[in-house]
């Protein structure tokens, strides 16, 4: 045993700094450390002897220890000279890299020399004592001068929370925090400022595999955000080594040849990628399931080889633009050539930044249960953090060995096929995306962030119902949503809930469609004076048939807006939607609830431009109204019964106007002249149906003809 260890009470744990255990020694071997488990457990063979002055180490993953810092001290004059340095920057690194740690520091307390163990650079090869040749480079700071910043711990203190250190230490650990954001094997300068947007390697991407595969561009999406994922996981040099011993980083891979490239990708790097983010006990799903491209056809391997060399001309994916979290998802939707299910799962970024900010998501209390039950890539519960000023740290933070979200996040989808389950698989990818700032600071806990993923986002296959099989009353506290839109087929679904009586004692006004289904299903699992903001259909604001819907509708809830969208505001769907803004009534009951009438007015809002064209190409455009109606809404909120707006777009209606039920009431664009839809500049969006318009009221017809002769025939 180490007397040391023993003799300091180390022989557990190091002194906690925030997500490190430190270690200030000096007269303690690697062999007995690695004993100890406090530095990974490898052969370090001759080099077992060599004795560290400091470690600072993430242990919260015994399985996968990292050592973050080794600092080299040297007193007594030993650090004057140049030549000094040089010889004690050595020693630092020959540590460094028998530990495989990220930077190191060569040190008297007074002056300090910053190393980056993993770039080699030619001006400081060579041979340490055991005849190795090594290397390493100085780390510089953004004016290209080397980074001199002092690294002192204070060795009293024990804490797990870094922001309760001493300033000293805190100031210390981030500045470790700033160079580790940088280094890399490629990189060993400070570059603040400096954000990488893959948005066009991810448009060449789709061509190469789109031309060798003719997948779907939703397919074609996922197998680069698998690679992006590998390249991404391998720049933060969390891919390493898999358990057995094999290469996993990307630059092992891409160094093979196409064939064996893509053979080794997929029988160890897939393999590794599910080892250290588990799949979801529940419906088996993880942030990677399977590329469209076939490691067995030659022809594919190519393909793969030339996609790794393509991101590695790119580069380093460290600091990614948060824009591009939401924005890769969105460039290939733009390209999209399958209608079968992206119409109903996803919905354009500035529609749901709009709904982010009238939703007051953030004035709700930690712990707050939000829910989307039509998830898809998961973008109503990721954008708020984008959105937010602290990001990802005013939503989640690290303690520990756990990743605590401030809010409950509830994502569900539903799919049967392969093809469909992908969806969820993205929104899984996409937090990891998200959570990137974090990932970077907690390398070793991706068990930990892969349970956050899949608590988060779940697929549910066993009924055809999905999300609409889970009857929860009065769960959430904010419901953000955009559900799909399907008349035809709709009785498949009534009849499931018909057959249980459960469901059937759930779902009790019979409305047209999904749709129906899931309006029904928002307003009864959201809780007493909760909001909810849902994306729906004209058909909902102005059916016969949904007469009953729109009165459960008006007896349960207050209706705080209805914002009208313009037509083809989504991809692959010509529908006239709008933004059901609602607040569950106070009540214990249903009956409770009825009684308690609404008095305040209703907030309109007539959109016509989204921030993009609405044509095939999607292009981004200065006018957005949405920007307006966010503005408005938000004033309308704090004062509804004394707002007036000067806005054209937003009109202040009674709630009077909304009775009878059964007319088309609703359909709020019906308040607005027709002079003034002509000032709009939107007088024709009423008038005009194009051929899928026209396609898609028939079949609406023809489904509620079928759905009443079915109910007669019955009756019978």
């Amino acid at each position: 045993m180490s007397e040391e260890l023993k003799q300091r009470g180390l022989t557990e744990a190091g002194l906690k700094m925030g997500g490190f255990e430190y270690y200030n020694i000096g007269a303690t071997t690697l062999n007995q450390l690695k004993k100890f488990k406090i530095i990974p457990d490898k052969e370090y063979e001759e080099s077992g002897g060599r004795k560290p002055d400091c470690l600072l180490v993430d242990r919260r993953n015994r399985k996968n220890i990292r050592v973050a810092l080794v600092v080299e001290y040297k007193d007594d004059g030993k650090f004057k000279t140049e030549k000094d340095k040089i010889k004690t920057a050595q020693q630092c690194n020959d540590v460094c890299q028998m530990v495989g740690a990220e930077v190191g520091v060569a040190t008297d307390e007074t002056s300090y020399v910053w190393i980056n163990p993993n770039q080699p650079d030619s001006a400081n090869d060579y041979v340490d004592s055991k005849g190795q040749k090594r290397s390493y480079s100085i780390i510089k700071d953004e004016g290209n001068n080397p980074f001199i910043k002092e690294f002192l711990i204070d060795q009293k203190i024990d804490e797990d929370d870094a922001t309760k250190l001493n300033p000293k230490t805190r100031t210390s650990l981030q500045y470790l925090e700033t160079v580790r954001k940088f280094m890399s094997s490629t990189n060993s300068k400070i570059i603040p400022g400096t954000l990488v947007d893959p948005s066009t390697l991810a448009k060449q991407i789709w061509q190469d595999v789109w031309s060798v595969s003719g997948a779907t561009p939703e397919r074609c999406l996922y197998t680069f955000v698998e690679i992006f994922i590998f390249k991404y996981l391998s720049d933060l040099d969390i891919l390493k080594e898999d358990d057995r011993g094999n290469k996993v980083n990307f630059r092992d891979i891409y160094g093979l040849d196409s064939a064996k490239a893509f053979k080794n990708y997929d029988q160890n790097v897939r393999p590794w990628l599910k080892t250290m983010f588990p799949a979801s006990k529940e419906d088996g799903t993880t942030i990677i399931n399977g590329t469209v491209l076939n490691p067995s056809v030659p022809e594919h391997g190519k393909v793969f080889h030339k996609i790794l060399k393509k991101f590695n001309e790119f580069g380093e994916l460290k600091n990614i633009d948060p824009n591009f979290k939401s924005k890769v998802f969105e460039d290939f939707m733009k390209k999209s050539i399958s209608k079968k299910n992206w119409g109903q799962y996803f919905t354009p970024r500035n529609i749901i930044d709009a709904i982010i900010e009238i939703s007051d998501i953030e004035k709700l209390e930690e712990g707050a249960e939000i829910c989307d039950p039509a998830c898809g890539v998961g973008g109503f519960l990721l954008e708020p953090i984008k959105l937010t000023e602290d990001g990802v740290n005013g939503y989640f933070q690290v303690k520990g060995e756990k990743l605590l979200p401030r809010f409950n996040l509830t994502g569900f989808d539903k799919g049967f096929e392969k093809e469909e389950q992908l969806t969820i698989i993205l929104a899984k990818a996409n937090m990891l995306i998200f959570l990137s700032e974090l990932l970077i600071k907690n390398p070793t806990l991706s068990h930990e962030f892969s349970r956050v993923f899949n608590s988060t986002f779940k697929l549910l296959s066993n009924t055809v119902l999905g999300t609409l099989s889970k009857t929860e009353s009065d769960k959430y506290d904010l419901i953000l949503t955009n559900p799909p839109y399907v008349t035809s087929g709709s009785s498949n679904y009534k009849e499931a809930i018909k057959s249980d009586s459960n469901l059937s004692a759930f779902y009790k006004v019979n409305g047209i469609g999904v749709e129906g289904l899931f309006m029904e299903w928002v307003i009864r699992t959201l809780k007493p004076n909760r909001k909810a903001f849902v994306i729906i259909p004209d058909g909902i604001l102005h059916r016969i048939n949904d007469a009953r819907l729109r009165e459960f509708i008006k007896n349960e809830c207050v209706i705080d807006g209805i914002i009208s969208l313009p037509i083809n505001s989504f991809y692959t769907t010509p529908k006239k939607t709008y933004i059901l803004a609602i607040t569950k009534k106070s009540g214990k009951t249903e009956t409770e609830r009825k009684e308690h009438k609404q008095t305040d007015p209703v907030f309109t809002y007539l959109a016509s431009n989204i921030g993009e064209t609405l044509d095939v190409n999607r292009f981004p455009i200065e006018k957005n109204d949405l920007t307006e109606m966010v503005s408005l809404f938000n004033q309308f909120k704090g004062a509804k019964k004394s707002f007036i707006s000067a806005s054209p777009r937003c009109k202040i209606q009674p709630i009077d106007i909304f009775d009878p039920v059964d007319l088309e009431s609703w359909t709020v664009d019906r308040l607005w002249s027709e002079e003034e839809k002509v000032e709009l500049g939107i007088e024709d969006e009423k008038q005009v149906l194009t051929v899928p318009q026209f396609l898609d009221r028939i079949q609406e017809t023809k489904s509620k003809i079928d759905e009443i002769v079915k109910g007669l025939q019955t009756n019978q």
